[in-house]
């Protein structure tokens, strides 16, 4: 019996054993499964930062130009406990030289599975191939850093980077809080040619010194640039270029509230499209302190707006009118604060606030609206050396300048009313149909033709 009994408890712990190792082994089991769906699904992963707080969202009664729909835009981008959020490193390592594989991957991945936010932590990524937003997929996606106090995510750009960094083709995009250094002399940081983008809170820098691209290029719709910063030095480009690429709508895009600095060429508006060009872009609460050449250069455009804005520093003009392709067509300059500052007074270059330069194509520049500005040291404050020209309106603007207030080589069906022009004022030629009256004339040019308008103002030699 003693035997019988030892035989069965060595069958039951035998049993035992097995069951035990059996559990061990599913729950091991388990455990890898669990990981790898969690690794699947992407568990969204908390994002810190004083950002998340309601109150720094946008007022809305300082910013009438923004339509219901870009207030929400812009909003949604301050997370809360609501938002659906991945971090990159959860698709990858992002420690090495090169990053675009993980960025391009979380990208498709959350364009795939409804959209969310793609958390950038403090640190540097290295982009050596260009990432793009494939169109089509319109999920909303959010590439979002940390960008207060001393953390900084930094997305690095290649010096031989074969192409745009990152390309936007898709809807629905936006990126905040992300430090943008580039070494590349030909590639764009962003290329903008979906519908609905929003860049936000965004530095840009670069460190070679003669780039032939822009950091962005704008040839979306709908798109919204919003505190905005850039500081590099050496740009013999432009910094932002709106411009209409054959295949591509560019209209509807706006920029406020941004800051432009340092040696370097501010904004372009143009058109790579000779059957289009790009419609309805507006600017709003910019700072323009760079001063390698010039602030805003308008080559082709139907529609843009310039407004509350300091323009101050540049080194050869303010506002530039270069009417090529399809010619420009309705462009205010209203409310803002004028000065080709630079060395002012140095004869050796043009130095105009407002300046419509003679070229040799037959693009007209028309329906100028020059509004309630304040206009400060240059040579010339608006110089107007093109005569294919026509329908200005100069009004209530306060005009100075270091050489003369006003030049304007033809005056072709154009009104000039209620302006201060404290120095030289000269127009050459009068076509088709002029108003100028009740303007103060501190210094009328000798070889002016204005006497017949000598009784609609008042003229102080």
């Amino acid at each position: 019996m003693k035997g019988m009994k030892r035989v069965r408890n060595i069958k039951i712990n035998n049993l035992m054993n097995k069951f035990i190792c059996f559990f061990l082994i599913m729950v091991c089991f388990s455990c890898i499964i669990g990981c790898n769906e969690a690794h699947s699904t992407q568990s969204p992963t908390a994002i810190p930062g004083p950002m998340d707080t309601p109150e720094d969202e946008l007022d809305v009664g300082t910013y009438d130009f923004l339509t219901e729909e870009e207030f929400e835009r812009i909003n949604s981008l301050y997370l809360d406990s609501n938002s659906k959020v991945y971090s990159v490193n959860d698709f990858g390592d992002t420690s090495g030289n090169d990053c675009s594989g993980v960025i391009q991957s979380a990208i498709n991945w959350i364009q795939d599975n409804g959209g969310g936010v793609l958390f950038f932590p403090a640190g540097r990524y290295d982009i050596r191939q260009p990432i793009i937003f494939t169109e089509g997929k319109d999920a909303k996606v959010v590439l979002y850093g940390e960008n207060y106090e001393n953390k900084s995510s930094q997305i690095v750009i290649y010096s031989r980077l074969p192409g745009d960094a990152i390309t936007v083709k898709s809807s629905n995009i936006s990126i905040a809080n992300i430090s943008f250094s580039t070494s590349s002399k030909d590639a764009s940081a962003l290329n903008i040619l979906g519908d609905k983008t929003t860049i936000y809170k965004c530095n840009f820098s670069g460190t070679y010194n003669k780039y032939s691209a822009s950091f962005i290029k704008i040839s979306g719709t709908n798109g919204l640039f919003y505190d905005l910063k850039v500081t590099s030095p050496n740009n013999q480009n432009y910094v932002f270029n709106f411009t209409k690429q054959p295949g591509y709508v560019c209209k509807g895009n706006k920029m406020f509230d941004t800051y432009i600095g340092g040696t370097l060429n501010g904004v372009l508006v143009d058109s790579i499209d000779e059957n289009g060009c790009p419609e309805d872009v507006y600017m709003s609460r910019m700072t323009f302190l760079n001063y390698s050449g010039g602030q805003i250069d308008i080559k082709s455009v139907k529609g843009c707006t310039i407004t509350n804005s300091m323009l101050d520093q540049a080194l050869e003009y303010c506002i530039r009118l270069d009417p090529q392709g399809m010619g420009i067509d309705g462009v205010e300059i209203s409310k803002n604060y004028i000065a080709a500052a630079f060395g002012y007074d140095d004869i050796s270059f043009e130095r105009h606030n407002i300046w419509v330069i003679d070229n040799d194509c037959s693009a007209q520049a028309k329906n100028i609206l020059i509004e309630d500005n304040s206009f400060w040291a240059s040579r010339y404050s608006i110089y107007v050396e093109n005569e294919n020209v026509s329908s200005f309106i100069i009004s209530r603007n306060l005009v100075a300048g270091h050489q003369g207030s006003l030049y304007m080589k033809k005056c072709k069906d154009t009104s000039i009313t209620s302006n201060v022009f404290k120095n030289n004022f000269l127009i050459e030629n009068f076509e088709g149909s002029n108003i100028i009256k009740n303007n103060v004339i501190c210094k009328l040019d000798s070889i002016n033709n204005i006497i017949q308008f000598d009784k609609d103002n008042v003229v102080r030699q």
